[in-house]
């Protein structure tokens, strides 16, 4: 028998077996591309199939034994509440690109309420593709007992380098659960896995007992190069009246992140936290540690406590930050700092990071300054820019230890590097010091206004105390650049500080009382923080005004037009753009008067003032193709003929 002979026989032979391969393929593609979609309602039944609206499910414990498949869609009754718990695992949704849905059908929201203190909400083990929205989550209401169980928990158990993807939380409230309300919780080793791809946006999270939105993962070394979780957006959440317990380590805080890269919390608000926290090192508003690339923006944080400890802050980048931003927030009447910067002892390296454009207002009820930052022992931290923020301190009968000063080095361990604090505005009422710095601590404090309300300006340094900038300047070099004195000492004319508005969800141009007034000494006398020391300085102040590149700039978080207009006289607006980032829409044109003498230049730069394109031409447009730029918005500058252009790129997933 010839090969080809064999060949064909062979095949023949074994062809109803390539038949059947083909067919079971064809069923796995067929079930793994299946989706459906499961109804309940209190007034259904478990009898009926729950495919649709008019033959729903009663009992949510049929998810608990069911397999949920990539795509499906669990629709709940809206106004309808469901006892008991949803609990999945690996064996359901588990497709980052067809997630499975968890939502409300009909009018208003369904509530999921979980009796006992042991039960989570929701939760999905080593599972991912999941998306919650419309739907309420509540707890037994017993908030005095500590207890491990939470509204929303996302958790992980695996190991390795992969991470479980895409989740997303959308329009829910969650309360009176025993533990934290919406949880991410990585467990293991510093080998473990993590998640990537998470967004929570309008989530309201209130009275449960020890965090409201948490991100944590069990270990991590002071030697770690890797974050367990990566590209995170929390927006436009409320977390309030998180109590907190008696504990060796820090309870009762609103929004605390950490081991995450790239992340982007913006438009939250976070109050009236923390009541019955005990520890020194005690909780806040808004907070990360172990953090990278992470953003907090246009951001409201009040009234949190201290309890009987410590702390008690608006906001913190605390141990183990590096490359993070805190911009455009407002921060006021709480018992600690209104902006805490701090690395703990052992923690990994605390560096390059920034506060700007900020407001702080009767912070430090307690303990500590509106400004602080500390270190701790055997430990980093290099580099911190704190510029354009105006804070206003009034005393309080409340306070324990040191007094109380608008910029505080606490004094704990030395080693503090490259903090420098320039272009604010420090406003004290009735004898607050403005400055404390310890000996053998060091900042670098330039261009900024100071105010006490016409009383003696009290700067205590290295154990002296200055009450003048000239004798500050020549002694420490402070307010000092070569041989010009940078510092005043005025009353910067704000419209109405001191009055402690609540804000959210009014958008920051609504806190108008630290706008600056005509005539003051603020406007047009900031350094030029671009050429003194290369400072990206961003695009826009707290109330959204865009700033001119290589411009004169006021002093404090309030820019106006005569702060702009020094060097660039004619400044005007190009249209808004809205593109997608997917090839076929992300081309876009810009259109400028120019000639074809002239050479016109462009840059686009992200929200953190990172620049992303730079370009020339001698055109009178620009023609962008296929940018491939992420969600968010972008700032294009352009100068052409001795002006320029400034307008907002918005790029929409």
């Amino acid at each position: 028998m010839d090969t080809l002979t064999f060949n064909l026989q062979l095949f023949m032979k074994k062809s109803h077996l390539f038949k059947l391969f083909i067919s079971s393929a064809f069923l796995v593609v067929s079930l793994y591309c299946h989706s459906a979609s499961y109804y309940f309602s209190t007034s259904g039944l478990d009898s009926n199939d729950g495919s649709s609206p008019s033959s729903p499910w009663l009992s949510i414990s049929k998810i608990n034994s069911m397999t949920i498949a990539p795509g499906d869609k669990i629709y709940f009754k809206g106004g309808d509440i469901f006892e008991g718990n949803i609990t999945i695992d690996q064996n359901d949704a588990n497709d980052p690109s067809n997630p499975v849905l968890f939502t409300s059908y009909g009018s208003g929201r369904a509530t999921i309420h979980t009796a006992g203190t042991t039960l989570n909400g929701f939760k999905a083990l080593n599972t991912q593709g999941i998306s919650i929205m419309n739907l309420n989550f509540t707890g037994d209401g017993n908030r005095f007992v500590v207890e491990t169980n939470s509204g929303i928990l996302f958790e992980s158990t695996l190991t390795g380098s992969s991470k479980l993807s895409t989740f997303e939380v959308r329009n829910v409230e969650v309360s009176k659960f025993a533990y934290i309300g919406i949880y991410l919780h990585q467990k293991g080793g510093i080998d473990a896995g993590g998640f990537t791809k998470i967004i929570i946006d309008s989530a309201k999270v209130h009275d449960v007992k020890e965090t409201g939105i948490a991100i944590y993962c069990e270990q991590e070394s002071q030697y770690s190069s890797s974050w367990h979780v990566r590209n995170v957006k929390v927006t436009n959440c409320e977390t309030y009246k998180i109590p907190g317990y008696s504990s060796n380590i820090h309870k009762g805080s609103g929004i605390i992140l950490s081991q995450i890269d790239s992340c982007m919390i913006d438009r939250c608000l976070s109050y009236q936290n923390g009541t019955l926290n005990s520890n020194k090192g005690g909780p806040g508003g808004i907070w990360v540690y172990s953090a990278n690339n992470t953003i907090i923006q246009n951001c409201e944080s009040h009234h949190n406590s201290s309890g009987t400890g410590g702390d008690g802050l608006g906001f913190d980048l605390d141990g183990g930050c590096t490359n993070c931003t805190i911009q455009h927030c407002y921060s006021h009447d709480n018992d600690g700092a209104g902006y805490l910067l701090g690395q703990y002892s052992n923690a990994r390296p605390w560096a390059n990071n920034i506060v700007r454009y900020n407001i702080s207002e009767n912070d430090s009820r307690t303990n500590h300054s509106p400004i602080t930052l500390f270190k701790g022992d055997n430990c980093e931290f290099d580099g911190v820019q704190i510029y354009n923020n105006t804070v206003y301190a009034s005393p309080s009968t409340s306070v324990i230890g040191p007094p109380l000063a608008i910029f505080e080095l606490s004094e704990w361990v030395g080693g503090m590097q490259g903090i420098e604090a320039n272009n604010n505005i420090f406003v004290s009422k009735d004898g607050v010091p403005m400055i404390s710095i310890p000996s053998g601590y060091y900042a670098k404090l330039c261009g900024n206004l100071y105010w006490a309300s016409g009383e003696k300006v009290s700067i205590n340094y290295h154990g002296t105390e200055y009450t003048n900038l000239k004798s500050w300047a020549d002694a420490c070099g402070n307010e000092k650049i070569g041989n010009k004195y940078t510092g005043i000492i005025a009353d910067p004319k704000l419209k109405n500080s001191g009055t402690s508005i609540l804000l959210f969800p009014k958008t920051n141009k609504e806190l108008d009382a630290y706008q600056l007034a005509d005539g003051s000494p603020a406007i047009g006398n900031g350094l030029n923080l671009d050429s003194l020391y290369h400072i990206n300085i961003g695009t826009h102040d707290y109330y959204g005004t865009i700033i001119a590149p290589k411009s004169s700039h006021n002093i404090g978080a309030f820019e106006t037009e005569q702060g702009l207009s020094i060097f660039k006289p004619s400044v005007q607006k190009l249209t808004i753009l809205e593109i997608s980032p997917n090839p076929s829409n992300g081309n876009f044109k810009i259109e400028f008067d120019n000639d074809e003498n002239s050479s016109a230049s462009a840059t686009i730069s992200d929200i953190t003032g990172k620049i992303v394109d730079t370009r020339t031409t001698s055109d009178s447009f620009i023609q962008y193709a296929d940018m491939n730029l992420t969600e968010g918005i972008y700032y294009i500058t352009v100068t052409a003929m001795n002006k320029t252009y400034i307008g907002k790129l918005i790029v929409r997933q």
